[in-house]
């Protein structure tokens, strides 16, 4: 795996998680 490639998918995963914490109205962070 590239590093372009990984930096891609820390992005995603940290929209999805500013999402799902936004939908719930929590305000934990999974580091």
């Amino acid at each position: 795996m590239t590093k372009m490639e990984k930096t891609y998918i820390y992005r995603e995963e940290e929209e999805w998680r500013g999402k799902d914490r936004s939908k719930r109205g929590r305000q934990s962070k999974i580091l």
